[in-house]
């Protein structure tokens, strides 16, 4: 590889394997971190940029089994310690492992005599491995690119496998032992209510267990579905590329649910590092409250992550957005296949005012207002868990093509970048 950017889209190929590696790289290590965890009856995941977004789907599916979790930045803790009372275990998460922030977080953690963390890494060796009981190795190969792509999937793969390790350990609903569910346990934050949570007894066991069962198994197919949503992304992202930056790129609202929002907030700072667009996630409906003004104002262009649980709601965003005049992609599930094309090009020809285009993958629409793109990135229905993954490729590779677009080197920040790197370093 010696053209700029052969590092970045073969990292961002090599996804399905680096998931499936980490996966069972893990494993072992995953499974006593999980027992410690579910004993202590807390978890907090630390991490800083990727390392946190990844930790962000774990969080979700733990708090919502009524498992108290939290994601912390590695620089808050660096600076003012874990600030959760009890045995809260933490949990780092460093590629590297050398990161000034996930270094001082650790000691931080270790001086304040608080429980001994565990760790996700990369990187054999590592000075963080120094502070750990439990080592969770991802073995995702090696990142060469500056952004992080197969090693954030990786990452957020192995936490989600530690997540479900957890409940099974914790009694296959997630609950601390004596709270039954309750929305408050003695000695932990206040709970939200447990959503669904199956009724206790025999019955209810059975049916945690068998949803936790469905969870692993869906897991193990990850790699499966990864494979499928790169083949679609790799046609149909560059056409959405094309679309979003067709009057001149320089900001980009990206939009996601639940947990895909980890999806649009690691996307978002991809597109920042590697295009130089200033791209901002925003969390649901949340974009409505003060976001949605400016953004219609200056006709900022909006990608929304759809849902599987709020899908209608990712289809409204879609239509509000478009019909206030911003370009408008909607990534989800694949939409009905339609009249196709031979040549992807020439869809934006076949759209009638008032009509719709279909090439498959992509719907374009054009209902007497903006342009919008019904993008469809995979076929199967996955728990809404597994939407970040699913939504991370796609994002990562808009990133990609936007930077090509700009003539930019994808793989390494520009010279003044690197030079604001170095200079918050000197400041500190």
């Amino acid at each position: 590889m010696d053209k700029p950017g052969d590092f970045l889209i073969e990292e961002i190929k090599s996804a399905p394997c680096s998931i499936r590696r980490a996966l069972s790289s893990a494993r072992e290590a995953s499974r006593a971190l999980a027992r410690r965890i579910a004993e202590s009856g807390a978890v907090a995941f630390i991490g800083s940029g990727s390392s946190y977004n990844a930790a962000l789907p774990a969080s979700w599916l733990l708090r919502q089994r009524g498992f108290p979790a939290w994601v912390l930045q590695a620089c808050e803790v660096k600076e003012f310690g874990l600030g959760l009372t009890g045995a809260v275990v933490p949990v780092l998460i460093s590629v590297s492992g050398e990161g000034e922030d996930i270094i001082g977080a650790a000691t931080s953690i270790v001086n304040s005599g608080s429980p001994m963390p565990g760790v996700v890494c990369n990187t054999p060796g590592a000075s963080l491995i120094s502070f750990a009981r439990e080592k969770l190795m991802l073995d995702a190969g090696p990142q060469r690119a500056e952004a992080a792509t197969h090693t954030f999937l990786a990452s957020m793969a192995a936490l989600l496998q530690l997540a479900l390790d957890v409940l099974e350990e914790a009694g296959a609903g997630g609950f601390r032992p004596g709270c039954s569910g309750a929305t408050e346990c003695p000695g932990s934050a206040p709970l939200s209510p447990v959503r669904d949570a199956p009724e206790p007894g025999a019955a209810g066991e059975k049916a945690r267990k068998d949803e936790l069962g469905k969870m692993r198994e869906n897991l193990g197919r990850l790699p499966g579905i990864i494979e499928g949503v790169l083949k679609r992304s790799l046609e149909t992202i560059p056409v959405a590329a094309d679309f979003l930056s067709g009057r001149g790129l320089k900001n980009l609202a990206i939009v996601g649910f639940g947990p895909g929002y980890a999806a649009c907030l690691d996307g978002a700072l991809k597109i920042k590092e590697v295009a130089q667009v200033f791209a901002e996630a925003h969390e649901g409906d949340n974009v409505l409250h003060g976001p949605a003004y400016p953004i219609v104002y200056h006709k900022i262009p909006v990608v929304i992550l759809g849902s599987t649980v709020a899908e209608q709601a990712g289809k409204r965003l879609g239509r509000f957005f478009s019909q206030l005049g911003c370009r408008t992609v909607l990534l989800e599930r694949r939409c009905p296949p339609g009249p196709c094309v031979s040549e992807i090009e020439t869809r934006f020809e076949m759209v009638d005012e008032g009509g719709v285009s279909s090439t498959g993958d992509i719907t374009r629409k054009n209902a007497g207002y903006n342009d919008y793109l019904d993008i469809g990135i995979y076929d199967e229905e996955i728990p809404e868990v597994m939407v970040p993954f699913a939504g991370s490729v796609p994002l990562q590779l808009l990133a990609y093509e936007l930077g090509k677009r700009l003539g930019l080197d994808v793989d390494t920040p520009p010279t003044k970048a690197s030079q604001i790197q170095a200079l918050a370093r000197c400041s500190r």
